[in-house]
């Protein structure tokens, strides 16, 4: 199932209105599958777009405009699994989006080559040292309630809201004082995240 839809999203779509009925009838059906379908449909889906991902400009996403003319988006792998994303999940990608200030104005500041080799393509900025980014997120949120609800930013990404400022800005501070970051190509980062 994730063949078919990855090949009709990126291959068989467009970007912009999808226009297709058949494409447009088969989408319907995979978005039926998604957690919070009632929520996502709201008033009712008027139409559908696929863009691309501001961030990741190799990935797609989709669009629902509701009959009210209200926009959001929907992860067609969210629909594929049926399944949602724990609190934590989500607060861990609150918490990315947190400090993506700070990792975009490292990212900014570095000189534009891998640290691991001499490759300047495809940078990404890996969390180094002692303390990676899982252990220091896990660290800071030991005791902590968890947030129960999340908005998403103008780009799409999970995001607090106004109710956890406090420790979003205490995560801020804590990420900004214990992190210690790199360059490295797509290539060395995933080696090193798998362990290679």
């Amino acid at each position: 199932m994730e063949v078919f839809y990855k090949d009709l999203i990126y291959n068989k779509c467009n970007m912009g209105e999808v226009t297709n009925k058949d494409v447009y009838k088969n989408l319907i059906d995979l978005f039926k599958r998604h957690p919070e379908f009632e929520e996502k449909k709201g008033t009712g889906i008027q139409k559908i777009f696929i863009h691309q991902n501001k961030l990741n400009k190799k990935a797609r996403e989709i669009y629902i405009e509701r009959i009210d003319g209200s926009v959001v988006v929907i992860s067609w792998r969210t629909c594929l699994s049926g399944l949602g994303k724990s609190n934590k999940a989500l607060t861990l990608q609150a918490m990315r989006s947190a400090i993506h200030n700070q990792i975009t104005d490292f990212k900014k500041a570095q000189k534009q080559v891998c640290n691991n080799c001499p490759s300047i393509c495809d940078l990404e900025v890996d969390h180094t040292g002692s303390v990676v980014f899982s252990d220091m997120a896990d660290l800071f949120l030991k005791n902590k309630i968890l947030p129960s609800d999340f908005s998403y930013d103008k780009f799409g990404r999970v995001s607090f809201k106004d109710v956890d400022k406090e420790l979003q800005e205490s995560w801020e501070a804590y990420h900004k004082f214990y992190a210690t970051l790199q360059l490295l190509c797509k290539n060395c980062h995933i080696k090193k995240t798998r362990g290679y």
